[in-house]
């Protein structure tokens, strides 16, 4: 490495080598050696240390002597070196090294931009990927050098070290950890996925939570794992000075098809003290959950914990109106005069909120109406704009509420920790077929819009099954199940967006299913019937004398040959009545019945009286259950005809 002379702050460019050029011989002396001037000192680095593999930002900062550039400048050199910065910008050396002592590596970033007029003694930069603890190394450490330029020298005149540190200042040590969202509630019990850059993790991984303090400035984790340790805290209120949650075992889940990648339940210890309104913690991956166990990875930054658990009185509504919800927080107050915000999740990740006010910047961030109206000191009424569908079918939000709206520092109060789901309002016109048997299974498809996000599908109250929802959301389908007889009943088809209603669009028919479903004429026959309603029913009056009482107006098992017509026209009693009826009707439940069909004996359909000795003549009837068996009845009810109703009579 070149030393720098003390004595002399000649710059080469103004130095002149000793070369002279005689007129009688020409005669060449060698150059004196010519120096630049030394480099400026990188007083700080921030962090100090990050992730190996880079992909975090530092800012370097330097005093007095010269700036680092002009305002926003990109064109600077910034290497990181396993030993003291050469005096010019050289051309990369891959890493090497064993222990925690690097032997070689030189490294270039990508990115480096100087800070804004008048602050040019700040140099931002991004930790190229390169940075690395290589092999089997646990950590290694890099000088920072920065050069007026990226010209190595044998491309031209090589761009000079102007700023450097004195030591090895930065320090690397184990992966990259990426998390699904950098921020959440206080108190855990929220998801996040956990993603390492390097190495595997699985269920058996030690994923731990370590206190970084109250500033969202980037940290490391322990290089082996800490045994887990309790949140302290000091002062009146108290805020916490330390803190190692492990995460169970049983939060974790390996996320299908990754070795990368697992989902974790933040435990419920990540929380804040009285006294914070905001808390850092890394996330930590290790080979084991045991002490002491080797770092795979860390976060860069750490993840944030701030505010408090806000409970949503209703959690989905319309996209592109404006919306009012009803939000509470379980155990503390909401301020007047506080702010709230609808915060979008990213695409494929489940969000949350930031731990400060963000300024609205749509469609990722809208600001609720204010002021936000207190309704009790921990229950709100929060106005919301019309959001953004973005993420079609549906798109959530985080609500989250805040002590003001200053950019970047009013702190989270409470966020919510189920997001509100938006959908474009659905529409219903009309549902095919319009009836079905009350026992239930006819298929429908309903047609209207906006189906894409129907979690719910009603007919008279009772829920439908639904088997298919169309790509487009213009056709959903479904099976409807038992239901009293009746309607028309309303349909209604709950989505992300509300519930829509088709008044007066389907009924209910009477239907039964029966068996046996066929027996000879030689024999009495216990017959099982299936529908339902026969609760209310009363078949008190069909005792083993039925045949005396088969028109009263209690309720019957009849069998008709075709559809039931209890009305009268002229000296006939009914029009089609019953040929026969099955007796000693036990109800077994509201769906079922049993009863004793004798086929020995028959009536005569229009005077329904018994013709002794001759039996039910050989065909095919309907089972039909009435709750009114009286000639020419003011009102009655009576099941339908149906594959499921049909008794045939033959010599079997």
């Amino acid at each position: 490495m070149r030393t720098w002379k003390t004595g002399s702050r000649l710059r080469a460019a103004t130095r002149v080598g000793a070369v002279l050029s005689l007129a009688a011989g020409a005669v060449l002396v060698a150059a004196t050696p010519s120096y630049a001037t030394p480099p400026d000192p990188i007083v700080t680095v921030s962090p100090t240390k990050g992730p190996s593999g880079g992909g975090n930002t530092m800012v370097l900062t330097t005093s007095g002597g010269a700036d680092f550039g002009t305002t926003g400048q990109t064109t600077l050199g910034v290497q990181f070196s396993y030993n003291a910065c050469s005096a010019t910008y050289i051309a990369g050396v891959t890493p090497a090294g064993t222990g925690t002592t690097l032997s070689a590596g030189v490294v270039s970033a990508v990115t480096s931009v100087v800070g804004t007029s008048p602050d040019l003694k700040k140099l931002t930069v991004t930790v190229p990927a390169g940075v690395v603890a290589p092999g089997a190394m646990t950590s290694a450490s890099y000088f920072i050098c920065v050069y007026a330029g990226t010209v190595i020298a044998a491309n031209g005149t090589p761009s000079v070290l102007t700023h450097s540190t004195a030591t090895a200042a930065y320090t690397v040590q184990g992966g990259q950890v990426t998390l699904s969202q950098g921020s959440g509630i206080t108190g855990g019990n929220n998801n996040i996925t956990v993603t390492t850059s390097t190495g595997t993790v699985t269920p058996a991984s030690g994923i731990q939570f370590q206190w970084a303090g109250t500033a969202n400035v980037p940290q490391t984790c322990a290089v082996a794992a800490p045994v887990a340790t309790p949140v302290a805290t000091t002062g009146n209120p108290p805020v916490q000075t330390a803190g190692v949650i492990a995460t169970p075992p049983a939060n974790i889940t390996l996320v299908s098809g990754s070795t990368t990648s697992v989902k974790v339940k933040v435990p419920a210890d990540v929380a804040l003290a009285p006294g914070q309104n905001i808390s850092g913690y890394n996330v930590c991956i290790y080979a084991t959950a045991s002490a002491n166990a080797a770092l795979i990875a860390g976060t860069a930054v750490p993840y944030q914990v701030a505010g408090t658990s806000l409970s949503l009185g209703n959690v989905q509504g319309p996209a592109t109106t404006i919306n009012t919800i009803i939000a509470t927080v379980p155990n503390g107050i909401i301020p007047a005069g506080s702010y709230a915000q609808a915060v979008q999740s990213a695409t494929g990740t489940r969000g949350s909120c930031p731990a400060t006010y963000t300024t609205q910047s749509t469609p990722q961030i809208y600001d609720a109406t204010p002021p936000i109206r207190n309704l009790a000191p921990n229950r709100v009424a929060i106005t919301l704009p019309s959001l953004t569908n973005s993420n079609s079918p549906t798109t959530d939000y985080w609500i989250c509420i805040y002590s003001g709206n200053t950019n970047g520092s009013s702190s989270l109060i409470a966020g919510s920790q189920m997001p509100y789901t938006i959908a474009p309002l659905a529409t219903l016109t009309s549902i095919t077929p319009s009836a079905g048997s009350s026992l239930g299974g006819t298929q429908v498809t309903l047609v209207g819009s906006n189906f894409q996000s129907a979690t719910q599908v009603s007919v008279g109250g009772t829920p439908v099954q639904i088997s298919y929802i169309a790509p487009n959301g213009q056709t959903l389908i479904g099976n409807v199940p038992g239901h009293t007889a009746g309607g028309p009943f309303t349909v209604s088809v709950t989505t992300a967006s509300g519930t829509v209603n088709l008044p007066s669009a389907f009924t209910f028919t009477n239907g039964i299913a029966v068996t046996p479903n066929f027996a000879p004429n030689t024999k009495i026959t216990d017959l099982d019937v299936v529908g339902i309603g026969f609760a209310s029913l009363s078949f008190a009056h069909t005792e083993a004398d039925s045949i005396l009482h088969t028109n009263d107006a209690g309720a019957h098992v009849y069998l008709v040959d075709g559809t039931y017509d209890p009305n009268t026209s002229g000296q006939t009693p009914k029009v089609n009545g019953q040929q026969g009826e099955c007796a000693n009707v036990l109800t077994v439940s509201d769906i079922e019945v049993v009863c004793q069909l004798d086929l020995t004996q028959s009536m005569s359909k229009t005077a329904g009286t018994v013709s002794t000795g001759a039996p039910l003549p050989d065909g095919t009837y309907t089972v039909t259950v009435v709750n009114n068996g009286a000639i020419g009845p003011a009102s009655y009810t009576k099941t339908v005809i149906s594959s499921g109703s049909t008794f045939t009579v033959a010599p079997y």
